[in-house]
């Protein structure tokens, strides 16, 4: 349960968020350096949507655009939806990116019979 304090009391939730739609390459540089800079992801996480960040949150635009094509020449054709990996798979790499502990699985209380 959340005890706010103020009526005026804001909570700003971020996650790490799903997919995303449409190839990861196309993903503007200079948004991938901003969550990197809101330590959202790491420049190990920026790498993988071929951005490479000189300092923390400055692209290096020119090993950007080498990464891109290299990594674009070694994948080949993009699927337009790809679901990812496991839940299992995901919940085990939360630590590494971006350094949070996996969620929880909700537990529901057990469903009211019907009346008869």
């Amino acid at each position: 349960m959340i005890r706010w304090k103020f009526a005026s009391d804001l909570l700003h939730y971020i996650t790490w968020g799903g997919g995303g739609w449409g190839d990861p390459l196309k993903r503007e540089p200079a948004l991938v350096a901003a969550e990197a800079g809101r330590g959202l992801m790491t420049p190990a996480g920026a790498r993988r949507y071929g951005v490479v960040l000189a300092v923390y949150s400055t692209v290096d635009e020119a090993a950007t655009r080498k990464l891109r094509e290299t990594i674009a020449a070694e994948r080949g054709a993009v699927r337009v939806i790809g679901f990812g990996p496991p839940v299992e798979e995901l919940n085990r790499n939360c630590e590494c990116e971006p350094g949070l502990s996996a969620p929880a699985w909700p537990r529901f209380a057990r469903a009211a019979q019907p009346p008869r």
